[in-house]
């Protein structure tokens, strides 16, 4: 007498095909959504960095130039542009011909918002 015995299903269904593949484009979607944020914030943070060293750049250029003047730094304006950055030096004597304050603005476009970094010393002369 020939007996057949039944086999135990093996093997994956289409639905837990399905399944796995409607997770993994989840979890990539997710990977995705990140490393495009990540690089949003980088460029943020080179923009800020970039705005920094150049404030510091025109504080020391100014510096170099404000000693040996002595009384013939007047008060005003200074404005230029480098780059995607915009920047201007006001000076304003606190104690005339004694103590000068100088604020470096970098201002620059971001993302359709207008973004600033400011720096301010103050010189004896």
């Amino acid at each position: 007498m020939i007996t057949i015995k039944a086999k135990k299903d093996s093997g994956f269904v289409l639905i837990d095909v399905l399944l796995a593949l409607f997770l993994f484009t989840i979890g990539f979607a997710a990977v995705y959504g990140l490393s495009i944020g990540a690089i949003k914030e980088g460029e943020e943070a080179l923009n800020i960095t970039m705005a920094a060293n150049i404030a510091q750049e025109l504080m020391e250029t100014f510096a170099s130039e404000v000693k040996g003047r002595e009384n013939r730094i007047p008060d005003g304006i200074i404005q230029g542009k480098k780059d995607l950055f915009q920047w201007q030096i006001t000076t304003e004597w606190i104690i005339p011909e004694k103590l000068l304050q100088v604020n470096v603005s970098i201002t620059w476009l971001e993302r359709g918002k207008t973004q600033e970094y400011r720096l301010t010393s103050m010189f004896p002369v």
